[in-house]
């Protein structure tokens, strides 16, 4: 083993050299490799305490050596540690890696420092302030090649987030003294209880109401100073409203740096018609969202009687439901002072630094009142760290006292991040706004087949498939599918026995355009049927047509088709030689009419079904069900009633009318100035009432349906 390590926790310190006891800096000579890390000076904080691994690469790896230390042993007492110890210089042990975590964060100098613990307490006796640890889940960690008698630097920067006690924040963090405060409201919480009590009603729909909106919230000081100038920076909204249970992907994006106010035609978001919103998954944001309000401003407050400038930055979505609740919705958001802090330039965090952002994340089928929160990685809105292991960070748009609203490349980054002032593009697209999908099938590379391959192009990507007419894999081979007779076009498979075509000639239809104009045929109307009945059809027996004849029937009375006396359904196919019956629920009333279709290929006709009438013949309906029945002389009877004329044993000779009830009713009331008439079927004179007379009978009763 050889080397050694300078540490700075502001300054780490690596130094190649031989193999040592226990390091001190008056031990070290020759070059040395420099680790950098800085924690960020924090106004409140007198110590933090880290522990430092250096392991070297070997085959199996090797702990060079572990300490822990505090700012207020080994550097400033603010945050901020050196520290000289040794690393591995073998050709064979390249790289070695410095693991640093965090232990704490104190009121004042740790009274006992503990031992090395990897990040856990360790015995550490002091104060300790609350902050949000970015090595919970795992150390900062930085590679570096240590040189025998040379010297190399490598760089830690660390800003702690810290729960903020700015009185005009309702939750705060502090980081490198910036406080900022997030939020989502996606409804009213009158109780203040977390739940929902309604929705907030802020931006107005097309017909001029207040309709649903949700509000994400942002607002930042640089500190209580005259000296500070707050910038914030913000990424494009992004709406995930198809699938965002399987991995989160962009289908709207709202660019919240438009001039403050509404940003569209209220009703109008989607289809180009609202210049910040872009569709990427190609979804109409008129099904999800009515409007988009921007507001952004300052307020200058005071804070223990120090001046404090807010800059604030909210976005309010005027949401459709039910639709709205099928989205997910993100950003993310983070400040900077632009006149005292170099963690942030131009809206942009440099590799390997790890610093705060507030990340917005929440579903919006089932979000309440979400306030930011501190150190709780599911949360809506929540504190999160980029890392040492992180590229350079951008955000897309910033706002500040002296930062006009926009974006830092001058239009948004559809498909990309802005970097320096210019887009840089996500695989597979381009244009100096990344909006252009590159079109990975230049060059046609799926025509090996004959011409019967083409490419279907993806991001990034591209696949290669058969024309319409053929299968296989598109690249190796395409064969043709088995044609089908009286197909226009359209024809496809997927194996040689599975073809069907999509448009068929005239009178053929089908995925096998079968022949599907039968003959003409009617079908016999139904009469006299008892109201609310299931009423069956005649037996049907089409002709002229082929196999698999698609039936179906629509209409009045829920109606159903059987075919050869099987299951009654809605819709089956007819083989010919095979039976088709029709039925259906017949009307409540008396002589209502019904229409069922029937629908046989190409050819239509229609089943008509009518109820019986409420009255016999020579009877007029009265009310409900009744039938009042008149007659004069012999033979008059109401129909169905078995009215005869004659003379019967015992009774007086002469000219006598006897009227029987029809069936199914019953009488109610009767007068009569000579007439007969019977309740009952016996056609016998007994149970007759019968009057004689010489002259001309007439009679007049009351008849109830049953």
């Amino acid at each position: 083993m050889k080397a050694t390590l300078c540490c700075v926790v502001a300054m780490w310190a690596l130094t190649g050299c031989g193999e040592a006891a226990a390091p001190t800096e008056a031990s070290l000579d020759g070059p040395r490799l420099s680790v950098d890390v800085a924690a960020l000076n924090l106004t409140g904080v007198g110590d933090v305490v880290w522990d430092v691994e250096v392991s070297n690469g070997a085959s199996t790896p090797a702990v060079v050596w572990q300490r822990r230390l505090s700012s207020s042993g080994y550097g400033d007492g603010a945050g901020s540690a050196s520290y000289v110890g040794p690393c591995d210089a073998d050709a064979a042990a390249q790289p070695n890696t410095v693991r640093v975590w965090v232990v704490g964060a104190y009121s004042a100098p740790v009274s006992s420092l503990g031992t090395f613990a990897s990040g856990a307490a360790g015995g550490v006796a002091g104060t300790s302030v609350p902050f949000q640890n970015p090595t919970t889940a795992g150390p900062l960690t930085q590679t570096v090649t240590c040189r025998e008698n040379s010297d190399v630097a490598v760089q830690f920067d660390v800003a702690l987030m810290r729960p903020a006690q700015q009185g005009f924040f309702d939750v705060a963090v502090n980081f490198d003294d910036i406080f900022c405060s997030a939020k989502l409201d996606c409804c009213r919480d009158d109780g203040d209880d977390g739940s929902c009590d309604g929705d907030i009603t802020l931006l107005f729909e097309a017909a001029g109401q207040r309709g649903p909106t949700m509000v994400l919230g942002f607002a930042c000081t640089a500190g209580a100073r005259a000296d500070v100038e707050t910038e914030l920076y913000l990424d494009a909204l992004q709406l995930d409203c198809t699938d965002p249970a399987s991995g989160f992907t962009a289908d709207l994006t709202i660019d919240p740096s438009g001039d403050a106010g509404n940003q569209c035609i209220a009703g109008s978001v989607g289809g180009g018609d609202c210049a910040v919103v872009a569709a990427p998954g190609g979804l109409d944001a008129d099904d999800y969202l009515f409007q988009i309000g921007v507001y952004r401003g300052f307020e200058d407050l005071q804070s223990a009687g120090a001046p404090a400038q807010k800059v604030y930055w909210n976005v309010a979505l005027g949401v459709r439901r039910p639709a709205i609740a099928g989205c997910w919705l993100r950003a993310r958001g983070t400040a900077d002072d632009a006149q005292g802090s170099p963690a942030v330039d131009a809206g942009e965090i440099a590799a390997g630094t790890v610093y705060p952002f507030i990340q917005w994340d929440a579903d919006l089928g089932t979000c309440a009142s979400e306030p930011l929160t501190f150190g709780d990685p599911s949360a809506s809105v929540r504190t999160e760290y980029t890392g040492t292991g992180d590229p350079l960070t951008a955000f897309a748009f910033g706002f500040g006292p002296n930062l006009a609203p926009g974006s830092f490349c001058g239009e948004p980054c559809v498909h990309g991040i802005c970097t320096s002032g210019v887009c840089s593009c996500d695989l597979g697209y381009s244009g100096s706004t990344c909006a252009v999908d590159d079109d990975d099938c230049v060059g046609d590379p799926c025509d090996t087949v004959g011409g019967a391959g083409v490419c279907v192009d993806a991001v990034a990507s591209y696949s290669c498939d058969c024309n319409d007419g053929f299968y296989g894999d598109g690249t190796e081979s395409c064969t043709a599918c088995t044609p089908i007779d009286h197909c226009q076009s359209g024809l496809t498979c997927s194996d040689a026995s599975d073809e069907t075509c999509a448009v068929c000639e005239a009178g053929y239809s089908g995925p096998s355009c079968v022949d599907t104009a039968p003959d003409a045929f009617t079908i016999p109307a139904a009469t006299s049927a008892p109201p609310s009945t299931i009423t069956t059809s005649s037996v049907l027996a089409l002709t002229s047509f082929d196999p698999g004849l698609p039936v179906s029937v629509s209409g009045d009375g829920s109606p159903e088709l059987s075919v050869d006396g099987g299951p009654w359904v809605t819709a089956a196919t007819l083989n010919p030689g095979q039976t088709l019956e029709l039925r259906a629920t017949s009307g409540a009333s008396w002589s209502e009419t019904i229409q069922v279709t029937l629908t046989a290929g190409d050819v239509v006709a229609t089943w008509d079904i009518t109820t019986e009438a409420q009255c016999p013949g020579g009877c007029t309906a009265q009310g409900v069900n009744q039938c009042v029945c008149t007659g004069t002389g012999c033979g008059s009877c109401p129909a169905g009633s078995e009215g005869d004329c004659g003379i019967y044993s015992g009774w007086t000779a002469g000219t006598a009318s006897r009227c029987r009830i029809p069936s199914g009713y019953a009488l109610v009331s009767s007068t009569a100035s000579a007439a007969c008439y019977h309740h009952g079927t016996t056609p016998v004179n007994s149970g007759y009432c019968s009057y004689t007379l010489a002259g001309t009978l007439s009679y007049s009763f009351t008849l109830q349906r049953q």
